[in-house]
């Protein structure tokens, strides 16, 4: 279409045999007529300039065929949503059971995730590949240690829908961790077993890369419904005092909060920034952000200062935001 606009923009100002213009003899007057973006100057030579942007203009049946394709792209989106939760529905409802699920129970909130055992389960279906892992593991002052797994992730699935199988696929980065302080490890007086915690961080990252790909986070009971998952048979764990994380199971770690300041930075996210967005997610410090905010909070700042401030201000009040708009509002 662009070739057809250049090719009646060159047809336009193209001269005559024996002449020096479009359809202009030597002896014509100048042209004093107006087009689009001003006065046709015969001086400076824009009149050929106003030509070639009237004949470029897009003609209607040209604009009727953009939004044509607009449709037909947005037809398809439509179809590709449809068409991976009927695949989802199906993984989970064919090989999943409700001990492949876990019940959070925090702050009166209820949630379901999909376990790690669910996530191998279902991993095939989407063709879910993982690249670039690395694992660290980091002494904790308490003599403690945590193992932390790091690396991107990507879906066969989703590459092939989207159109980017040629381009490298849609990767996502993931975290994974674990540490020897959860209770799990020391049940029964025993000491944790340094390749109990490796494994389980490993797991953590598998399920976390899967989970993120497919979207089988935070589900509520009604998507168990839709699953053909019974709620009621799931088991359930509720986040006390007195556990993992300084007695907050559901925080993410320290390896986790080092990690989301250096994707900022690589970002180009000034740290007072990178503060603010924190607090807008209303955590006080990086310290109380929890695990379910986390990866959202990294997609944010993998997206630069320009979207943690959008973010920033979706979560402003209406009032804060009347107040930031005069200039009132000091994040």
């Amino acid at each position: 279409m662009k070739q057809t606009r250049r090719l009646r923009a060159q047809a336009a100002v193209k001269p005559e045999p024996g002449g020096t213009g479009a359809g202009v003899s030597e002896d014509s007057p100048p042209a004093l007529t107006s087009g689009r973006g001003g006065r046709m100057d015969s001086e400076t030579g824009n009149g050929k300039d106003l030509v070639a942007d009237a004949a470029g203009t897009p003609t209607t049946q040209e604009l009727q065929a953009d939004e044509d394709r607009f449709l037909s792209v947005t037809a398809s989106l439509v179809k590709a949503v449809k068409a991976v939760d009927s695949l989802l529905c199906a993984a989970i409802g064919t090989r999943c059971n409700p001990q492949d699920f876990v019940r959070h129970f925090a702050g009166g909130k209820e949630s379901f995730y999909l376990q790690a055992t669910g996530c191998r389960k279902i991993r095939g279906f989407f063709g879910v590949y993982m690249r670039d892992r690395q694992i660290t593991v980091t002494p904790e002052k308490d003599g403690h240690y945590t193992y932390e797994v790091y690396g991107v992730a990507g879906s066969e699935f989703f590459d092939r829908l989207m159109g980017t199988h040629t381009t490298g696929g849609t990767l996502i980065d993931v975290f994974g961790s674990r540490s020897s302080s959860d209770p799990f490890f020391s049940k029964n007086d025993r000491v944790p077993d340094q390749n109990d915690v490796k494994k389980a961080a490993l797991s953590n990252f598998e399920a976390r890369a899967i989970n993120g790909l497919i979207g089988t986070q935070n589900l509520t009971r009604d998507d168990l419904k839709k699953f053909g998952i019974n709620a009621e048979l799931v088991t359930g764990v509720e986040h006390k005092e007195g556990s993992e994380g300084g007695g907050k199971p559901d925080l993410i770690s320290e390896g986790q909060r080092k990690r989301l300041y250096a994707i900022g930075k690589q970002a180009g996210v000034a740290d007072d920034l990178q503060k603010s967005l924190v607090q807008a997610y209303g955590f006080q410090t990086s310290a109380h952000i929890s695990r379910a905010a986390y990866d959202e909070l990294v997609t944010i700042v993998q997206g630069g200062s320009a979207a943690v401030s959008k973010a920033i201000t979706a979560k402003l009040t209406p009032t804060q935001k009347t107040e930031a708009a005069a200039g009132e509002f000091d994040g």
